[in-house]
Formats: C-alpha cells, structure tokens, sequence
C-alpha cells in the first residue's frame, strides 16, 4: 500500500520508476495473481500502478516492462476491489493509443467480457470506461 500512496503523487513517479518500482510491483502483481493469500498485494500493486500509468512520461516503459499480462490475469480475480484496481491500471495504459492494440492482443477483453455482467456500478464505469477507450482505435475494431 505504501507503494500505492507514493505513486498517488506524482512528484515521485520519475524516482520510483529510476529506483526499480515497476519490479517490484510487476512482482507483486504475479503474487496476486497466483496465491490467493496475496491478493491484497496485487490489488495494492495494481493501485500503484495505476497511479504510474496516469504519467504518461512512464506508460511506454510501464508496458515494455510486462505490467500488462499480469494485470489483465489479476483482472479475473473474484474479488471487485482487485478487479478494478487492475482494470483501473489497464485503462490508465490505454489513455495511449499506440498502447491499445497491445492491451488488446494481450488479453483484456476476457476479463473486461465477465467484468461487464458485474452488478457493481465502480466496476461498471470501469468496463465502460475502458471499452470506450479500447474501441477508438481502428486495429481494435476488427478484435
């Protein structure tokens, strides 16, 4: 969480980015993913991450690095909070287009499809927010 909270300001972006943040939250994005126990991590991983990715000085590099593969995997949680965390990451990733043809190929879809049928109204401003997106570049309208 502490990750989190530096990253909500973006006067540290450029010296958690220099100091290995991304790293160490892709790793904590795949405990996440993979123990159930850790899943407050990668939601905390995924909060962080989307505060980074809200710089667009550091989205390229937030994608070269492999955030995004474990963030649509954490996307599939059942949990909403760390759903939307994930997802709120992937569409701060997505505000770029060059960045959505990427996310697409990398599987986002999926999680968006079953985040869609949610009754939680956060995680449907999300989907929605993140379809609209994805949905404005032209290499995507043919997924």
């Amino acid at each position: 969480m502490a990750l989190g909270n530096l990253a909500a300001e973006p006067e540290n972006h450029d010296s958690m980015v220099e100091l290995g943040g991304i790293d160490a939250l892709i790793l904590l994005l795949r405990q996440g993913c993979c123990v159930e126990q850790e899943l407050d991590s990668g939601r905390y991983a995924a909060f962080a991450l989307s505060n980074l990715a809200a710089n667009a000085n550091h989205r390229k590099r937030l994608v070269d690095e492999g955030v995004v593969e474990p963030l649509v995997a954490l996307a599939c949680s059942d949990s909403p909070d760390v759903q939307r965390q994930a997802l709120a990451a992937l569409r701060g990733i997505c505000i770029a287009p060059e960045h959505r043809p990427t996310v697409v190929k990398l599987g986002i879809l999926d999680p968006l499809v079953l985040m869609a049928r949610s009754d939680n109204m956060d995680i449907l401003r999300e989907v929605a927010a993140a379809l609209n997106c994805l949905s404005s570049t032209e290499e995507n309208k043919a997924e």
